[in-house]
Formats: structure tokens, C-alpha cells, sequence
């Protein structure tokens, strides 16, 4: 299944710096840089079984 943002072409770029991303479900972007900062999955939450996806193509 491909996602799009139906934005820029259908191109996700984040960038994130001092920051905290809760992930609460499933994701896919096409790069993620990251600068003194957390992807957090733990935040899915703590039922037994349950879990989010991240696909990114380019991460920095």
C-alpha cells in the first residue's frame, strides 16, 4: 500500500530538532532527520500485541 500527503508531489520530508514524536500509528515517510530528538513507539500504548509501523527511505 503506498500513502501520499497528495502535497509536493506526494513527498513526506520531516525534520525534526529538540522535539519528541509520539507515534501512534503507523507511518511512512520518504526522510526523517532527526537532531537531539526521539521517535517514541512506546507511546502506542501498553496493550499487549498492539504496535505501530515507521517505513522511511532516507534517514539522517
Amino acid at each position: 500500500m503506498t500513502l501520499s500527503d497528495n502535497v509536493n508531489g506526494g513527498k513526506l520530508d520531516v525534520a525534526m530538532n529538540n522535539s519528541v514524536w509520539n507515534v501512534t500509528s503507523n507511518s511512512n515517510l520518504d526522510t526523517l532527520a532527526l537532531s537531539h530528538s526521539t521517535v517514541d513507539f512506546a507511546s502506542h500504548g501498553s496493550t499487549a500485541g498492539t504496535f505501530a509501523t515507521l517505513n522511511v527511505e532516507n534517514l539522517s
